[in-house]
């Protein structure tokens, strides 16, 4: 036990978890929440702590209104500059995602899930991490691009070749 049984930034985990408010009342819940780990795909509170934590381990989350939703809230669920309370379970921890290995239909689709964040956290006004993600989309895309044949010049055929692969 310790830090080398812990999740990396990067790697790609799975929680489980359950969101209060103040009040005790419950406004979320999800039995399997997968995310690579610091890429800013979930609340910055599950990107802090879930790096501290071991697999299989149950915590309790208390965080302030800076590391989930800030002033803003997420209407109708949780109220503007709410302090929330999630019980955690960390599940899985596997190897970051090889995007490279991926199907293009995957690799959109993952790339899809970064830009839907992008615009999540754009229209909240987060334009930093709004960026960040939409880099992260383009990057997965670029990371198994495919250039057309036309494109290649005579004796580049082998070159389409290994990248198809």
């Amino acid at each position: 036990l310790g830090r080398e049984t812990r999740p990396h930034h990067g790697d790609q985990v799975t929680i489980e978890y359950t969101g209060f408010l103040e009040d005790g009342s419950q406004f979320e819940a999800c039995d399997e929440l997968t995310f690579v780990l610091g890429d800013a795909d979930v609340v910055q509170a599950f990107d802090l702590a879930v790096p501290l934590c071991e697999l299989k381990e149950k915590f309790l989350l208390t965080t302030s209104p800076r590391f989930t939703y800030g002033d803003i809230g997420n209407p109708p669920a949780v109220p503007r500059a709410a302090n929330l309370t999630y019980h955690v379970c960390l599940l899985t921890v596997n190897d970051p995602p090889n995007y490279r290995a991926m199907t293009n239909a995957l690799r959109l689709a993952a790339a899809n899930k970064k830009r839907e964040r992008g615009n999540f956290l754009f229209r909240r006004g987060d334009y930093a991490m709004s960026m960040n993600s939409y880099s992260k989309a383009v990057t997965i895309l670029e990371s198994g691009m495919l250039l057309p044949k036309s494109v290649l010049k005579s004796g580049d055929n082998d070159s389409q070749e290994s990248q198809e692969e």
